[in-house]
């Protein structure tokens, strides 16, 4: 897998007043743009594909969301977001690429619209944004895997106790429907933290993250 996101995320902060401006007065000129790196990504991707297949696929890294809420309002989303998300999943699986759509923070209010884009994945169902696996399941149905539930925040300032118990937690709410649940951190394991913590949070999966033979 490797980057392959050509929509809007978050800007930096020396930037974020002028692109919110840009979102208000001029977003014909961010959807110019947003063709432009959708062509861009898709060329790039046809690139790869002609010299064999090699990548199972394109995670789609754009963060869109606060731990409170997204930067976008659902009717930007819409405008700004969704056609080129949409358009990008759906070409990358023309040429047999999977898709797993990522960003952090609190999706909710503009789930059922990353939904709609059929990624194959949604990563990572952040509990630091206060999103419940139960809860993204019922939206996005059970055809998209989710990934993702562990709280990377607590495992760097957490107990052990305190963590095995976050582990077990996104293993049953996770694994509860037999519907498509890959286990990993949400964000991403941070620098620093001691491997024996990251080992023992494995050795949790390994011994409990095995559904039942039929």
């Amino acid at each position: 897998m490797m980057h392959g996101d050509p929509t809007w995320a978050i800007p930096e902060g020396n930037t974020m007043m002028d692109f919110a401006v840009q979102m208000l007065e001029e977003p014909e000129k961010l959807n110019e743009e947003s063709k432009r790196r959708v062509e861009e990504y898709l060329d790039f991707a046809e690139k790869l594909d002609s010299h064999g297949h090699l990548l199972d696929g394109f995670t789609l890294c754009s963060d869109y969301c606060f731990n409170v809420n997204p930067f976008f309002t659902p009717d930007q989303f819409d405008e700004l977001i969704v056609p080129y998300l949409k358009e990008i999943i759906s070409e990358y699986r023309k040429l047999g690429y999977y898709t797993i759509k990522h960003t952090d923070g609190n999706i909710m209010p503009i789930l059922k619209q990353m939904a709609d884009c059929k990624p194959d994945a949604i990563h990572s169902i952040d509990p630091q944004g206060h999103v419940n696996l139960r809860e993204v399941r019922e939206i996005v149905g059970d055809k998209i895997a989710l990934i993702g539930n562990v709280n990377c925040g607590l495992l760097q300032t957490g107990t052990d106790e305190e963590c095995d118990a976050d582990v077990m937690r996104a293993l049953r709410e996770g694994m509860q429907d037999g519907k498509g649940y890959i286990f990993s951190t949400s964000n991403c394991v941070y620098t620093g933290l001691p491997l024996e913590r990251y080992e023992r949070m494995w050795k949790l999966w390994r011994e409990y993250g095995v559904y039942p033979e039929k």
